[in-house]
């Protein structure tokens, strides 16, 4: 062998060492990003579920509220109809009084 195919193999060896790191080093970055991706989408789902029971809870809160709000909401309402109609007559009780007295 001579000095020159010495050489020439020598680069090549240490060409091929740094091929071998380079991809040693892209296999690494590329776990770490399936890694991170991974994390991503279980951090998401865990989220995702958190927001789906939240939203279950209110839906049974605003349904339970309605339910039993309904009764007074409904006494209130049969209360100002009724105060109104009382209201209202009461003025005309209040001119017959006056027209009564004052003649």
């Amino acid at each position: 062998m001579s000095a020159v195919q010495h050489g020439a193999n020598a680069g090549n060896v240490g060409c091929r060492r740094f091929r071998t790191r380079n991809e040693m080093w892209a296999a690494r970055a590329e776990a770490a990003h399936q890694w991170r991706q991974f994390q991503a989408q279980r951090k998401f789902n865990k989220c995702a579920s958190a927001v789906a029971l939240y939203e279950q809870k209110m839906t049974d809160y605003d349904a339970w509220r309605d339910r039993i709000m309904e009764a007074p909401r409904t006494e209130i309402a049969r209360r100002r109809d009724w105060l109104a109609a009382q209201q209202g007559s009461s003025l005309v009780e209040v001119d017959k009084y006056h027209k009564s007295r004052l003649g």
